[in-house]
C-alpha cells in the first residue's frame, strides 16, 4: 500500500499545468474570426456584400425648383397665347362688322399671338429638353442601385483577390462582391454575360462552360472566364478604338481648323465612350462619365494647343517611329490625337471591363502606336501621289 503524499501549498501553487497554453487565446484573433464566420454566413444568403451607400444620383433641389417654375411660367405664356388667339378671332370678327375702322385691332393681335406663340413654342422645346435630362437623371440613379446590387460598380477598376481557403474576392471602389464556391462565381458570371447582351450560343461561351466545374476554386472560374469569354471580346473592343483613332489622326492630319478639330474630336470621343460602354453592357453612371470627360478634355486641349504652337513645335520629335519625320507637323499632330484616342478608349476598357485584365494581354499603345503611324504614312503617301 502506498503512502499518502503530502504537497505542500507553495509548490501546488508553483505548478502549472499542461493544460494550461491551450486556455490562452488572442482577442483579436477570436474578433476577426467571428467576423469572418458572420461574413460568410451572410455570403451564404447575399452573394454581393456591398456597403449602404445613399445614391447620390439624384437630380438637385436647384435643378428640380428650376423646372418646376419653368413649367408655371410655360403655362401662363401658353395662357397669354391663348388669349392673344381669342382677341385675334373677335377682332376677325369685328372686321366684318365694323368695316376697316377694326383692321388696326386685327393686326395688333396677329402680331401678339405671332410673337407668343414664337415665345411659347422656344420655351416649350427647352422645357422638354430639361424634361428628357430630368429623366435622364431618374434612370441613372436607377441604374446605379441595380449596379450596387449586381456588384457592378464603374467608379473604380475591378480587382480579383483569392486566398489560401480557395475563397475569392471581386472588389471595386464601393464595394466587394465575396465568392465561397465556384457556383457562387459561374452565377456571377452569368449575370455579366446577360448585361452584356453575348449570344448564350457563342463559342467562346460553350467552352467557358465545358471548362469550369463545381470543383473548382471562385478564382479559377474568373480566370477561365476572362481567358474564353472577355478577351475574344476586348480584341473586337479594341479593333473599334484602332479604327477610331486612326480616324481621328486622318482628320486632325489634314485639317486646318482649329475650333473644327477641337468640336470633332469631342464628338468622337463622346461617341467612343458611349459605344464602349454599351459593348460591355453598362450605362455610366453621373460621376463615372465626369471621371472619363477628364480623359477627354485632355484630347480637346492637345488639339487646340498642338495647333497653336504648329510653327514653334515639331511634335514629330516626340513620337517613338521616325517614320513621319519627313512630314509636316500636321502629321505628327494628328498621331498624337490618334495615340490619346488610344488611350481614352483603353481606359474606357478598364473603366467598364468587369474583370481586370491579365498582365500579358493588357493592351499595349505601343504597338498601336506603331500601327497608328504605318497606317497615317501610308494615307499621307497616297496624298502625296495624287
Amino acid at each position: 500500500m502506498k503512502e499518502k503524499q503530502i504537497f505542500d501549498a507553495p509548490e501546488r501553487d508553483n505548478q502549472t499545468p499542461s493544460f494550461t497554453a491551450k486556455k490562452e487565446f488572442n482577442p483579436q484573433q477570436a474578433q476577426v474570426q467571428e467576423s469572418q464566420e458572420a461574413t460568410y454566413e451572410q455570403v451564404e444568403q447575399d452573394l454581393l456584400v456591398l456597403p449602404k451607400k445613399e445614391l447620390k444620383l439624384q437630380p438637385g433641389k436647384l435643378f428640380t425648383w428650376s423646372l418646376r417654375i419653368f413649367s408655371l411660367f410655360l403655362f401662363a405664356l401658353g395662357l397669354g397665347t391663348l388669349y392673344q388667339l381669342g382677341a385675334s378671332l373677335y377682332a376677325l370678327i369685328s372686321l366684318f362688322n365694323q368695316g376697316i375702322s377694326s383692321i388696326a385691332l386685327l393686326v395688333t393681335h396677329l402680331s401678339s399671338f405671332a410673337i407668343q406663340l414664337g415665345l411659347f413654342l422656344i420655351f416649350a422645346g427647352l422645357s422638354l429638353s430639361l424634361r428628357k435630362e430630368y429623366k435622364s437623371i431618374k434612370l441613372l440613379q436607377e441604374h446605379e442601385e441595380k449596379q450596387l446590387q449586381a456588384g457592378i460598380v464603374l467608379s473604380a477598376y475591378a480587382q480579383v483577390e483569392e486566398n489560401e481557403q480557395g475563397q475569392a474576392n471581386l472588389s471595386h471602389h464601393q464595394g466587394q462582391v465575396f465568392f465561397t464556391n465556384a457556383e457562387q462565381a459561374i452565377a456571377w458570371c452569368q449575370t455579366q454575360l446577360e448585361l452584356m447582351q453575348i449570344n448564350q450560343m457563342h463559342p467562346s461561351i460553350k467552352q467557358w462552360k465545358e471548362a469550369v466545374h463545381s470543383y473548382m476554386s471562385p478564382g479559377q472560374v474568373l480566370q477561365l472566364f476572362s481567358f474564353y469569354v472577355l478577351e475574344p471580346f476586348d480584341k473586337q473592343v479594341i479593333e473599334i478604338i484602332h479604327k477610331r483613332a486612326a480616324t481621328d489622326a486622318l482628320v486632325i492630319a489634314f485639317s486646318h481648323f482649329v475650333l473644327l478639330d477641337m468640336l470633332f474630336i469631342c464628338w468622337r470621343n463622346l461617341q467612343l465612350m458611349n459605344e464602349i460602354s454599351s459593348l460591355y453592357g453598362i450605362k455610366l453612371g453621373y460621376y463615372a462619365r465626369l471621371k472619363m470627360f477628364k480623359h477627354l478634355l485632355a484630347n480637346i486641349f492637345l488639339a487646340g494647343a498642338s495647333e497653336a504652337l504648329e510653327q514653334y513645335i515639331d511634335l514629330s520629335d516626340f513620337v517613338s517611329s521616325n517614320l513621319l519625320s519627313k512630314f509636316s507637323t500636321k502629321a505628327a499632330q494628328g498621331l498624337s490625337i490618334g495615340l490619346l484616342s488610344v488611350r481614352l478608349g483603353i481606359k474606357q476598357m478598364e473603366f467598364c471591363r468587369p474583370l481586370p485584365f491579365a498582365k500579358k494581354n493588357r493592351p499595349n499603345i505601343l504597338s498601336l502606336s506603331k500601327s497608328l503611324s504605318k497606317n497615317l504614312l501610308s494615307s499621307l503617301q497616297k496624298k502625296e501621289q495624287d
